[in-house]
């Protein structure tokens, strides 16, 4: 495989893709010591389009290439909800204060500053307090809280005749940590019978219950989000139409050092056929 006037596409992708963040990161700056010039501008002349990208937001430092995804997601005709989700329902508290950091200093702005400005109402609440979320990692649960939280959600979602109390949501979701939301939305289908997206099904405005739904997916079962995910954005190819690029290289470059063999396996169950990148 050769790119422009000969370049060795593979050679590269083979040096840049088997190394961690690091690595990749030292590599840029051997690369400008050596050569006085940045690696990735370089990269960028050299490479064909197809595959310039992907291999430019792998080089990236991760706290920049999601603070880039978001300003992106935040900038276009709508708000991409779904970038905002993934970068803050499936990052650590300590990625996503790296996360913010870098977005301020990129654009001297926050991220939760350009959410509130770019969204309104129960979807603004929640946006903003997923960005602004420290969560607390340890694995310990405090059972009966969660159990008691579960009800809450009951009560102020599927129960309520008047739409949800989003205020209990934006609570619950946007503070608890992964591994106690985890107990709760099992405490929640152990006391009603279904997980909790089902019995938010109309009842609400459809952008917050898209929103809610969404959170909930990608904080109980973030392999089998991404799966779905990244099913939808190649099944234009067996339908005739383009592929979701865009989609496909954010997930990819984001997931390949967290869980991707968990998503392939997670594709692989629900398609019953394997993920091919």
């Amino acid at each position: 495989m050769s790119g422009r006037a000969g370049t060795d596409e593979r050679k590269i992708i083979d040096i840049v893709a088997h190394r961690k963040a690091e690595n990749r990161r030292d590599i840029c700056e051997m690369y400008s010591m050596m050569y006085k010039e940045d690696l990735r501008q370089r990269v960028k002349l050299e490479l064909t389009k197809n595959v310039e990208k992907a291999v430019l937001w792998w080089m990236l430092d991760p706290a920049e290439r999601d603070a880039q995804f978001a300003r992106d997601a935040l900038q276009g005709w709508s708000v991409n909800y779904r970038v905002i989700i993934e970068i803050t329902c499936s990052r650590s508290g300590e990625d996503l204060l790296s996360i913010r950091r870098a977005y301020q200093l990129l654009y001297n702005k926050s991220l939760e500053e350009d959410i509130a400005w770019e969204t309104n109402g129960g979807t603004q609440k929640l946006l903003v307090a997923l960005a602004t979320a420290y969560r607390y990692t340890a694995s310990e649960v405090n059972m009966n809280l969660a159990k008691i939280e579960a009800e809450q959600l009951y009560e102020g979602g599927e129960a309520k005749p008047d739409g949800v109390d989003e205020d209990i949501f934006v609570r619950i979701l946007g503070t608890r940590s992964f591994a106690h939301l985890n107990v709760v939305f099992e405490y929640f289908k152990e006391l009603y019978g279904h997980d909790i997206n089902k019995g938010l099904k109309g009842q609400c405005a459809g952008e917050m219950e898209e929103v809610i739904r969404m959170t909930v997916k990608c904080i109980n079962r973030p392999a089998r989000y991404f799966a779905k995910v990244l099913h939808f954005s190649v099944k234009g190819l067996q339908e005739g139409r383009r592929i979701d690029e865009k989609c496909l290289t954010r997930i990819i470059v984001t997931r390949a050092e967290i869980d991707m063999q968990r998503i392939k396996a997670e594709f692989e169950v629900k398609y019953q056929r394997p993920l091919e990148l």
